[in-house]
């Protein structure tokens, strides 16, 4: 009974992780993420002359950018999770309908009111 045991890995990394959950990937999208929003930053930098606030908006980009690229234990990360919530907002359907009961009953209402005012 033991000959026919079968040993399956887990938690094996397929590339080269930076930290836990932070590989060469996230590393270029985070990278990605700052040069889009320094190249707003520095739009924003030509009305204010701010040296030191541009880089402190750089630095604090670079930061948000790691944290919502790095992924957990199942392998997701922040923007997978708004993706997949977008998707599911994006999927649900509204079905309206002309509710004729409601008239009715309405009217019913309405009726027996007027027969309760006349009396």
């Amino acid at each position: 009974m033991e000959k026919n045991k079968i040993y399956i890995p887990v938690n094996i990394q397929t590339e080269q992780m930076i930290f836990q959950g932070y590989g060469m990937k996230e590393l270029g999208k985070t990278l990605a993420f700052a040069a889009v929003l320094c190249v707003f930053w520095g739009v924003l930098y030509l009305f204010t002359h701010s040296t030191i606030q541009f880089l402190f908006e750089a630095i604090v980009s670079v930061a948000i950018g790691v944290v919502i690229f790095v992924k957990d234990n199942t392998n997701q990360c922040v923007v997978d999770y708004i993706k997949y919530m977008l998707r599911f907002a994006c999927s649900q359907r509204i079905y309206k309908y002309d509710n004729e009961i409601e008239r009715e009953e309405q009217y019913i209402v309405r009726e027996y009111q007027e027969i309760i005012r006349s009396e």
